[in-house]
């Protein structure tokens, strides 16, 4: 019998070999395949872990919210602890918010709208009236959100609780009607202080004879204007602080370097001064001080949207037009300053009383610093404070040669420029110093205690 022959060494190498091959690689595979379930397995935990801290977070959040709602609350501050409230309600995913705080709130925005429009109504605010507004759309959000939490518990069987959300929002609604209706009526007259200027052609500037002229108020040339609206009176305290409360906007003397002061018979910057302290006690109808053309600029852009009615700062030439009405004397009331104490805030005995090296006019008109506004007579556009009081900021950039390449309708001011047009003096001028034609400037940022500004608007 033949004896079987026995294979090759490097034949059983070989077959060793890929026998070995197939076990590291079967063992790569297995621990590939650990490796991605231990990443997955990872993943899902930090998700889990993620989704875990986010809804913490958002319940610290919720809790927070509730916490300076009532906060607010106790200080009768009902606007904002609505906000804090509806926020809270948008975030808790279900939570239930306080309906007795809810209940607290809403009759409280009742009397604060109320309050709100006894103001526009006493001191010519459009801007509380607007504010009160605000209020207003509080309510009928709130009667929305009870009318909603009404269905609500209707649908899931409740009907006694269903009943009272809907008393509730019946009552709210009742209460938003009746004080829409006021607004409307407040907004009404206010708009009626808003003067139509009829439009026309002056001449513009001031001859070369004219006493106290100087050289950028000519040549006189002939300008037409359109016709426009301009307010009865320079903005007051009450409606700039209106427009802080509505929007938190901090005026340039509250971000730079505050604004000029008059202490000690000279003009000192100080950086605590601004809008709501001008180193002189004001009331709410005095007109706003510190406002420098940017924020005066923000402040139209935000009325505007609020009564969906453009209004804006006149131009140069629509604020001498205004500020003439007619007239081709230095003043609107005269040539002279004998009648000035009729028509202007002016710099005299009052003023002189207080810094004794001041020059001043005689006569005595009561006011150191800010009167209120509409304290004196008008021009013959129905207009006050037009010299005096206050310098008011114009929309256009300042060049001293305008005048010499004017266009004759509308004119706007030059293109481009680094500082801007103010007009009619302050209450630290003397008359002879407050002409029709007299043109003042300054960088758009100035915040001075004599400067504020009125607004103007489009028919």
């Amino acid at each position: 019998m033949r004896e079987e022959e026995s294979p090759s060494c490097d034949s059983c190498y070989h077959r060793a070999r890929e026998a070995i091959v197939s076990d590291e690689r079967n063992g790569q595979r297995n621990v590939k395949r650990v490796a991605a379930t231990a990443a997955i397995a990872g993943l899902l935990l930090v998700g889990v872990g993620l989704w875990f801290y986010r809804q913490q977070k958002l319940d610290e959040t919720f809790a927070s919210f509730l916490v300076q709602a009532r906060s607010e609350a106790m200080r009768e501050n009902w606007l904002e602890a609505y906000s804090f409230l509806k926020q809270a309600r948008q975030l808790g995913l279900g939570k239930q918010v306080d309906e007795s705080l809810w209940r607290e709130v809403n009759e409280g925005l009742v009397p604060t709208a109320e309050a709100g429009l006894e103001t526009a109504a006493t001191a010519r605010d459009s801007a509380a009236a607007q504010n009160a507004a605000r209020y207003v759309s509080s309510l009928w959000e709130n009667a929305e959100s009870m009318l909603a939490a009404g269905k609500k518990t209707q649908t899931a069987g409740d009907i006694g609780a269903a009943i009272a959300h809907y008393e509730e929002a019946s009552g709210l609604y009742a209460e938003a009607g009746k004080v829409s209706d006021r607004i409307r009526n407040v907004v009404e007259r206010i708009g009626e202080e808003m003067v139509i200027i009829e439009g026309g052609s002056f001449d513009m500037g001031s001859p070369p004879d004219e006493e106290t002229r100087r050289p950028d108020e000519g040549p006189v040339h002939e300008v037409a204007v359109g016709s426009f609206y301009l307010s009865k009176y320079e903005v007051t305290v009450g409606q700039f602080k209106a427009f802080r409360q509505a929007t938190g906007y901090l005026t340039d003397a509250e971000t730079r370097d505050g604004a000029q002061v008059f202490r000690e018979g000279t003009w000192q910057t100080r950086p605590d001064a601004n809008w709501s302290n001008p180193y002189f006690p004001q009331t709410d109808d005095q007109p706003a001080t510190c406002i420098s053309w940017n924020d005066a600029s923000a402040y139209c852009a935000w009325l505007s949207e609020a009564a969906a009615k453009k209004y804006r700062l006149p131009t140069e030439a629509e604020w001498e037009y205004a500020c003439r009405a007619g007239t081709r004397t230095r003043h609107y009331w005269g040539d002279d300053g004998v009648q000035s104490h009729e028509y202007v805030n002016t710099a005299d005995q009052s003023a002189k009383r207080s810094f004794p090296l001041l020059s001043v006019i005689s006569g005595d008109d009561g006011y150191v610093y800010t009167a209120p506004v509409g304290s004196f007579k008008p021009n013959g556009f129905g207009l006050y404070d037009m010299s005096g009081n206050v310098f008011e900021w114009c929309a256009d950039w300042y060049g001293q040669d305008y005048y010499q390449s004017s266009p004759r309708d509308n004119p706007t001011g030059p293109l481009s420029g680094e500082i801007r047009v103010l007009r009619g003096g302050s209450w630290r001028f003397r008359p002879n110093a407050l002409n029709s034609a007299n043109r003042g400037r300054n960088y758009p940022t100035l915040a001075s205690a004599g400067v504020g500004f009125r607004i103007a608007g489009d028919p």
